[in-house]
């Protein structure tokens, strides 16, 4: 068996050292692979993932937390932006233009709004439904969101389905910053059950799903192009041109497949192994933006190009 060829990350940021006395609770990049996070301070960290246990010992994470917190958005300078009374569980944070910032909860039932929008100064400017089982949440620089969805988002859950047709039937969602559908993803084959990938680039959109584990592309005409992959459950992706960097599997959650799209499907050309001063990295949270491949590990943000994975 032959032993994977190395990529070297770049570690962009210690958060312990950037962001001293506060914890880290959403992280979000934008199309160009700058950064935004939401921290919190040690009292409110836990205070937005709190579950509610139901009386068969099943554990179900809440829509909305009990109680208001207060959160900061911040890139790795200033300017910050502090938010109060902030209610939205499992949060998501995103930029948009004009300043403008976003929060997405991933959970919501049918008479919530689980989207904020502030102002640059942290007022609140609007509310927002984008739905429940909500997977990744993406903007573009000229304000259109993406949305993806589990397999809870797709088929319903919290009170969607039946009578109430889930927002995010269609696995994938574009919305304009009023929240306002624009268009939702319809596939040339088996479709949408749980999106397990999102990569919102300047030129296209990809998105990874399952069954089948396509790799789908779509255009700013909205045209969808699909490839198929031998990856199964891999967490995120990266693209440069015909490249496509795919992080994570069911059988390895850390390894890098690297493939090259070609008619119909993407051609394996090896594994990669992400290394950061001197040891293999394992992630707790990964997305990728563009060629641009972000991993959180052990309390630091490290990202990969995946261009210099085509050169390992």
């Amino acid at each position: 068996m032959s032993v994977p060829d190395p990529i070297d990350a770049e570690l962009v940021l210690d958060f312990g050292k950037a962001f001293p006395g506060e914890a880290v609770i959403a992280y979000g990049f934008v199309e160009h692979g700058e950064p935004v996070f939401l921290t919190a301070p040690p009292a409110f960290a836990e205070v937005p993932f709190a579950r509610d246990v139901g009386k068969s010992g099943g554990s179900f994470a809440r829509s909305q937390t009990a109680t208001p917190y207060e959160a900061t958005v911040r890139s790795p300078g200033p300017p910050f932006t502090s938010l109060e009374g902030l209610t939205i569980a499992h949060p998501m944070v995103q930029r948009l233009p004009e300043g403008e910032i976003l929060i997405v909860g991933s959970r919501c039932y049918p008479d919530e709004r689980n989207g904020c929008i502030f102002s640059r100064d942290g007022r609140l400017v609007r509310r927002l439904q984008f739905g429940d089982g909500i997977e990744s949440v993406q903007a573009t620089g000229t304000g259109e969101i993406w949305v993806s969805y589990c397999d809870e988002g797709v088929f319903g859950n919290y009170g969607w389905g039946g009578g109430k047709e889930p927002i995010g039937s269609s696995g994938l969602v574009c919305f304009d910053r009023e929240g306002n559908v624009v268009w939702r993803f319809s596939s040339p084959g088996r479709g949408i059950v749980d999106c397990y990938v999102l990569n919102v680039a300047q030129d296209a959109v990809w998105a990874y799903y399952y069954t089948d584990f396509p790799l789908a592309r779509i255009g700013h005409d909205r045209t969808v192009r699909e490839w198929s992959t031998p990856v199964q459950g891999a967490r995120a992706l990266a693209v440069s041109d015909d490249f496509v960097l795919l992080y994570g599997s069911y059988s390895d959650r850390d390894q890098c497949w690297l493939g090259r799209l070609g008619e119909g499907r993407a051609k394996e050309i090896g594994i990669r192994r992400v290394i950061g001063d001197g040891a293999e990295l394992h992630a707790q949270f990964s997305m990728g933006r563009g060629p641009w491949l972000h991993l959180v590990a052990n309390g630091r943000w490290w990202r990969v190009d995946a261009r210099a994975a085509e050169e390992a």
